[in-house]
């Protein structure tokens, strides 16, 4: 970034962490404690798999008893389910369109068993053919990530909405140097 070393107090973030690939996200978390002032924050939602894996059966269920909440929390379950290799976060978009769509081939019964709205379920389709690559981190991996260059780590559960419980607020600041 064309900022200024230890120029800027806070980095603000809704899931932008997850929108790139982990080698990325590594360059972005430098970048992030470059600019950052000393007593800096970065101050970010991330949205986090869970440390055992859910599967597609456990999401169809769900579904069918009308607990998976909002399509898009639908759309991150089932990204976090098929990630292609357990040990990675990383999962192109394209692929996650591919997963839904294989799970859910009938989008007018989707919408019609959930209440949910087809136009909501159709921007799944901006994913088709993208290059894109998403990254879905345990909490333990993303803090870890986060203590390489933050003396302080802390995530914070918080929110009701549909799938709250999996993208926390991370609240990493740099060390006060010493006087």
């Amino acid at each position: 970034m064309s900022i200024a070393s230890h120029s800027i107090a806070y980095v603000l973030g809704d899931g932008s962490l997850n929108a790139v690939s982990t080698a990325v996200l590594t360059e972005v978390l430098q970048e992030v404690a470059r600019v950052l002032r000393p007593e800096g924050s970065l101050i970010a939602r991330v949205f986090c798999r869970p440390p055992n894996a859910e599967s597609a059966a456990d999401i169809r269920r769900d579904v069918k008893l009308g607990r998976a909440g909002s399509f898009h929390a639908l759309k991150w379950r089932v990204a976090m389910a098929a990630l292609p290799d357990p040990a990675s976060p990383d999962i192109a978009v394209s692929a996650i369109r591919d997963a839904v769509i294989a799970q859910y081939p009938d989008r007018h019964a989707l919408c019609r068993s959930t209440g949910w709205n087809r136009a909501e379920v159709d921007t799944l389709d901006v994913y088709d053919g993208s290059s894109v690559i998403y990254n879905f981190p345990t909490e333990a991996a993303i803090f870890a990530l986060l203590r390489r260059w933050f003396a302080s780590v802390e995530i914070i559960h918080c929110g009701s909405y549909p799938l709250a419980e999996r993208c926390p607020i991370l609240v990493a600041r740099k060390p006060i140097p010493p006087l």
